[in-house]
């Protein structure tokens, strides 16, 4: 068990030196950046009666090929978003596979010129070149693919006078988030105002207006980042930012985007940054190396802290990092009171709210119902909720409960 656990444990600690080059390419590249707003000469190739497949087969359609691209989609592209070109125009499809081939041989000076130069295949075929680069990069290289699919959305927001335009592009993005994340961080730095209810209002009305839950929540957590930017190195006074959110659950999002940027610009440990932090569960997570050493090691007993808030934070962490139910043993007991039991479903739940691995609930779920051992009722609760209902939501509600208790 304690294999697989290393191995999960490995892969957390190459995803936080993975973002810690990302942020430090963006520092490199955002000095850079040359700030024509020309998006407006992008050239329309729509056609509003026939629908080209990449294999260039026609397909009659109804629909013009916004309507077409805009079916699926929660935050819909309006029809003078001249950010947007068709990705099934041939002529633009081309355009987008030259791209994704000329971003292999680019270093990271030269990214932003390139993209100006193809400007004219809209932002979101500018995306899609950046994940077929990505599909096939490995080691240093996937490093930069990382960066690009959050510099997609910095660049949109630096190329458009309409943020309106930027957003119902970059919201809806697949398999990532990180181009909506981009564009609500530089929205926010050239915003710049940080008066809070200027630049809560702000954020409301011209970036996270969406009506879909979770696109707001995600745009949230970009929110975070830019308000980390904004007020470097005053940690708790950006995540004072967050508490003007009414949702417990939309304060600890903000709050992780926070979190995330601190441990990246600042070389600290969990002790410095978390410690008092007003949302801990949210910094712990961000914590990587808190719980597990640069070469793989697992710390045994990370969250021995003195407050019980803090400490049941840092718990739900160490199951979220660890991804595994496994590093929860330690926190069961026989005759477990309250605050033990919650101590140990905290750990439980953030094995399981990120896991896309089975073989978590496949360990844990059935326990509650084995007589031999007894298991607090709320184990059942956890273990009934379906997977799904965890992903949309960086931050589960029983958590929220349970923290509220030590308050």
């Amino acid at each position: 068990m304690w294999g697989r656990v290393r191995g999960v444990v490995i892969g957390a600690v190459l995803s936080f030196l993975l973002l810690y080059s990302i942020l430090n390419i963006y520092d490199t590249l955002h000095t850079s950046t040359e700030n024509g707003r020309d998006i407006s000469e992008a050239r329309n190739t729509q056609s509003e009666q026939v629908l080209y497949t990449h294999e260039n087969t026609e397909i009659p359609s109804t629909l013009s090929p916004l309507e077409l691209y805009n079916q699926d989609r929660k935050l819909k592209v309006s029809k003078d978003n001249q950010l947007w070109q068709d990705p099934n125009d041939p002529a633009i499809h081309a355009a987008t596979i030259e791209l994704a081939a000329k971003l292999l041989n680019k270093g990271k000076n030269q990214i932003t010129l390139l993209l100006e130069e193809y400007l004219y295949i809209g932002i979101n075929n500018i995306i899609e070149a950046q994940q077929i680069y990505a599909r096939d990069m490995s080691g240093s290289s996937k490093d930069l693919s990382k960066y690009l699919s959050h510099y997609v959305g910095s660049f949109a927001v630096q190329h458009s006078d309409n943020l309106q335009h930027v957003m119902e592009i970059v919201s809806e993005t697949v398999p990532t988030d990180a181009p909506v994340h981009g564009a609500v961080w530089e929205a926010l730095i050239e915003y710049g105002d940080t008066d809070p209810e200027h630049i809560y209002d702000f954020i409301n009305k011209e970036i996270c207006f969406m009506d879909d839950h979770t696109l707001y929540e995600n745009c949230i957590h970009g929110a975070g980042h830019g308000f980390a930017m904004l007020f470097e190195p005053e940690w708790t006074q950006a995540t004072e930012m967050c508490t003007f959110y009414d949702s417990e659950v939309i304060q600890f999002d903000c709050a992780g985007g926070i979190y995330m940027v601190a441990f990246m610009k600042k070389n600290a440990t969990a002790s410095e940054i978390c410690s008092d932090a007003l949302f801990p569960a949210s910094c712990y997570r961000a914590a990587h190396l808190h719980f597990v050493a640069r070469n793989g090691d697992v710390r045994q007993n990370p969250c021995e802290i003195e407050s019980r808030f803090e400490r049941r934070g840092c718990i739900w962490a160490e199951g979220t990092n660890m991804n595994s139910v496994a590093v929860c043993e330690k926190y069961y007991r026989p005759d477990m009171n309250t605050i033990d039991a919650f101590d140990y479903l905290s750990c439980v739940e953030g094995a399981l709210t990120f896991s896309i691995n089975t073989h978590n609930f496949q360990e844990v779920c059935p326990l509650y119902a084995q007589p031999s051992r007894e298991y607090p009722a709320e184990l059942k609760m956890i273990c009934d909720a379906k997977v799904g209902e965890y992903h949309g939501s960086r931050y589960p509600p029983y958590l929220l409960e349970w923290l509220t208790e030590l308050k």
